[in-house]
């Protein structure tokens, strides 16, 4: 066996191990969430109620401000780990990937404080889910974004591969593939997280609830639909790139 066939065999193992790991980690996350989301609710009626009692000027109103700002807070962590499950576990339909991701960057332009800029064209149909995909697209972006203050890139394109290669150490199959590019001129991937690049949790923010949950998401996303997502930095920009398997025309 040569070299590359090695360094791919190796990979596909490894890759095997992270699936089984996220599949079940996906599953947890999904129950916690919708657990947990039951007892914030509790937490956020009642707080509710209790402020509505209070008058403006009354001591404690500062006290629940601060129980309600956190449990919004958290209700917003839980709906992130309950993306994850999501994207690990979702129903799929044939989806214009052209369309969606045209979508998802205008309604990040329309929120943005950085230019985000689109272009290329895939002229591909993929079997995913809308909602997963476009939830993959948002974490992959507002990463890009927080780590480029002068700005971000989506690309779309499609590759054809007569044989498997590996993508920054990640295993290609041989197909069509459509791509979807995010690209960022920032620092790039911090040595500190280097070899848990894509496990959630793990993150060189501080201070953020949910960081390092983004792309966990969006590599569990890519994955429910056959494809794959790679992440590599050179000359000055850090790529994020979705590979997803293209379906035939009819």
């Amino acid at each position: 066996m040569n070299s590359m066939a090695t360094e791919i065999h190796a990979a596909q193992a490894e890759l095997a191990e992270a699936h089984r790991r996220t599949h079940a980690l996906a599953y947890f996350s999904r129950r916690m969430a919708h657990d947990l989301s039951n007892f914030l609710t509790v937490i956020r009626t009642y707080t509710e109620l209790m402020l509505a009692d209070l008058p403006q000027d009354h001591p404690n109103r500062a006290d629940l401000d601060e129980i309600a700002q956190a449990a919004d807070t958290t209700v917003a962590y839980m709906q992130r780990c309950s993306a994850f499950g999501r994207a690990a576990s979702s129903k799929a339909a044939p989806l214009e990937v052209d369309a969606l991701v045209a979508d998802v960057v205008r309604q990040e332009q329309l929120a943005a404080t950085v230019p985000i800029t689109f272009g290329g064209t895939s002229h591909a149909r993929v079997h995913m889910n809308a909602a997963v995909l476009a939830d993959a697209l948002h974490e992959l972006i507002d990463n890009a974004r927080d780590a480029s203050p002068t700005g971000v890139s989506v690309q779309l394109d499609h590759v054809s591969l007569e044989a498997e290669r590996l993508d920054a150490g990640v295993p290609i199959g041989a197909g069509a593939w459509a791509t979807i590019d995010v690209i960022d001129s920032g620092a790039g991937i911090h040595e500190s997280v280097a070899n848990d690049l894509f496990d959630p949790f793990v993150t060189t923010k501080s201070g953020v609830r949910g960081a390092g949950l983004g792309l966990a998401i969006a590599r569990a996303a890519a994955w429910a639909a056959g494809g794959q997502l790679t992440i590599r930095h050179a000359n000055g920009q850090t790529v994020s790139r979705m590979y997803l398997p293209v379906l035939p025309r009819d």
